[in-house]
């Protein structure tokens, strides 16, 4: 999908004469063919990756919505695709807040998302509807900023936000395939903090993949305490995982709550 944008170059004067200002066109088409040349890049391994990724943030910086949505979801999920060190969430919402201006709804559903986990309903409801505008559609979503409305959930205070950039870390350390530098005390310290996505996700690695934890074996006694913690805040995945472990041991009365 191509978006209109203008761009004014500069025109180069030397001497007398000038450079010709090279159209709207033309310059949309240079965008789309950079924000391809990542994609090939990552997808297919088609040419340079340094040049892929110059190429990405070059195009997204000049207004291309579709390459800062892109870069938007390197920062926060993939940040060694873009030759980052780790998640750097700040950033992903700068890059999601510009295309999202221009009606990029993957940038308008990431916003969502974030302002969910922020528990900023509010702001989670405002783009939610602004992607939905555009042909995005999640009825899960919609029911969590539903909930928080009804509750009129407070926003993590700005104290305790670096739990939720601990949450995005973990985050894009699994979503790499765990090639990113990660310790895992930061997503025990964030869950700790009460932050409820982090408490889902402790419970998911006790149960599922002990060996990030430095464990041999599932202990799920203990993914059973962090999914109470994260259920008692209304996280629907926390609630699905217990109903679940419960009709697995046949506690149906529990299985049922």
């Amino acid at each position: 999908m191509k978006h209109d944008i203008i761009i004014l170059l500069g025109i180069l004067l030397i001497g007398c004469q000038s450079q010709p200002i090279q159209s709207c066109s033309e310059s949309d088409d240079l965008l789309y063919e950079q924000y391809w040349q990542f994609q090939e890049s990552m997808l297919f391994g088609i040419g340079d990756e340094d040049t892929a990724i110059e190429s990405l943030f070059k195009s997204a910086e000049a207004g291309y919505a579709e390459s800062q949505s892109q870069l938007g979801g390197g920062y926060a999920y993939r940040p060694d695709l873009i030759k980052r060190k780790g998640a750097d969430i700040d950033s992903a919402v700068i890059w999601w807040l510009k295309a999202a201006e221009q009606e990029d709804y993957v940038a308008q559903k990431e916003l969502a998302i974030f302002h969910v986990r922020m528990k900023e309903w509010k702001q989670a409801k405002y783009w939610l509807k602004r992607a939905e505008k555009n042909g995005f559609e999640d009825e899960t979503l919609y029911h969590e900023i539903r909930g928080y409305e009804r509750r009129n959930v407070q926003p993590i205070p700005k104290e305790s936000r670096i739990a939720v950039k601990q949450y995005y870390q973990f985050l894009s350390y699994v979503q790499s395939g765990y090639k990113l530098n990660f310790d895992i005390k930061n997503l025990i310290e964030s869950a700790e903090s009460g932050y409820v996505h982090s408490q889902t996700e402790l419970a998911c690695c006790y149960a599922y993949r002990p060996d990030l934890l430095g464990c041999e074996k599932p202990n799920i006694d203990s993914a059973v305490i962090w999914w109470h913690k994260a259920a008692e805040q209304d996280d629907w995945v926390a609630q699905e995982k217990l109903a679940q472990h419960y009709a697995d041991i046949q506690d149906w009365k529990q299985a049922k709550f």
